[in-house]
């Protein structure tokens, strides 16, 4: 079953419009058999990462309203990298605020955005679901991927019985 780290501080307040969007990122990805994993401050991110939890993919809001969040941000990716390389990395922000404040060293760090506040839940999490497939597809040495989906087309193919 695939993981995602959602880190958002819109949790602690889901009467906010931010916080019902979020909430419903969530039970979408939840509706594909995703397990989400919710942590309410970057802080807290760090230390499910440190404490070796496995992810498939990171999503993190970056409000641009604290001097020390870039910071933080940096820390929370690097300590993901530090374990697992090339999962992928969502942005979840307002579209104006990303557009002026975003700087290059966070863009290189994040391989999608995600306008909570106007792509919807489901679109989102199609997104990161298709994110999270072509990640493990790559982790994946090419014969063993080959069979893998050789078994997803032939359910109950003799290929695998033999494993």
């Amino acid at each position: 079953m695939m993981k995602v780290l959602i880190v958002e501080s819109e949790f602690l307040h889901q009467d906010t419009w931010v916080g019902n969007a979020v909430e419903r990122l969530a039970d979408a990805l939840s509706q594909q058999n995703v397990t989400v994993i919710k942590s309410t401050s970057f802080d807290d991110g760090y230390a499910i990462l440190s404490a070796n939890e496995a992810i498939d993919c990171l999503m993190f809001s970056y409000q641009m309203e604290q001097p020390d969040e870039h910071l933080s941000v940096r820390q929370l990716i690097g300590k993901l990298h530090e374990r697992q390389q090339n999962v992928p990395v969502f942005l979840l922000g307002d579209r104006e605020k990303a557009t002026a404040s975003l700087d290059r060293d966070l863009l290189e760090l994040v391989d999608e955005f995600a306008w909570i506040l106007e792509d919807t839940a489901d679109f989102i999490a199609g997104r990161a679901v298709a994110a999270m497939t072509r990640y493990r597809q790559q982790l994946l040495p090419p014969l063993f991927n080959a069979l893998m989906k050789y078994s997803d087309i032939h359910e109950y193919s003799w290929a695998f019985m033999s494993l």
